[in-house]
């Protein structure tokens, strides 16, 4: 019998000082694998969601190695609050992974995840990329189409803290991504010197025909990280 999802309802205190709860969903690993993988969608404010093509594919397609989970930002399908402008954003990936590392993992009688993989689409991306790079909690980061040029803030500082303490990462786009063009990507990638780099020839931002890639990339990527590189 395949594992089944479990709903969850993560707390979190907004940047306005009131409590939300985020919606998210966890599905077991089908290998018993202790390593988790976290996954965040697309902007909210356009349509992203966590049942969006990649980040289905992703959930689904990384949890014959790992456990995965997957949340909605605030404001999004059962998730309280509304957009918080990018910032309060990064403070819900934190909440997320600290909710999975702490209460939850207690209660799946795991004292800590072996490795935890921080995975973000688009600007998911973006809030997921900098919260990789500084949580002690988070072992790999996987930005799949960060749209560098509408958030350099949040991509400078993911270098800064890639700077101080380098851990594995891979960036992922298409050559006609609509956002980033193939240029601005190489520049902002190699601000963090050592990471893994894929384009996807013919995908655009959306990436619609290419989930299998991204996951087969993806889960190759995973599978080939150490927490000693």
């Amino acid at each position: 019998m395949s594992p089944r999802a479990s709903l969850l309802s993560v707390p979190y205190r907004s940047t306005g000082g009131d409590e939300w709860f985020l919606e998210a969903e966890f599905l077991p690993s089908a290998s018993g694998s202790s390593d988790l993988a976290i996954i965040c969608h697309p902007h909210p404010l356009y349509g992203g969601e966590m049942h969006n093509n990649v980040v289905n594919a992703l959930y689904l397609g990384l949890s014959g190695d790992c456990c995965t989970a997957r949340f909605n930002f605030s404001g999004v399908g059962g998730s309280d609050g509304g957009y918080e402008n990018g910032d309060g954003e990064v403070g819900q990936v934190k909440a997320v992974v600290g909710h999975l590392c702490g209460e939850f993992a207690r209660e799946q009688g795991c004292r800590a995840w072996r490795r935890l993989h921080l995975v973000g689409y688009s600007f998911g991306a973006a809030m997921a990329t900098p919260v990789a790079l500084a949580m002690d909690e988070v072992s790999t980061c996987t930005a799949v189409a960060f749209p560098f040029e509408l958030f350099p803030r949040h991509a400078s500082d993911a270098a800064a803290s890639f700077a101080r303490r380098r851990r594995p990462t891979m960036f992922l786009m298409g050559d006609a991504d609509d956002f980033t063009p193939t240029r601005a990507f190489h520049r902002w990638v190699d601000k963090f010197p050592g990471s893994v780099r894929s384009i996807i020839p013919g995908a655009d931002h959306f990436l619609g025909g290419h989930e299998r890639r991204i996951v087969a990339e993806t889960r190759s990527f995973l599978n080939g990280t150490h927490l000693d590189e």
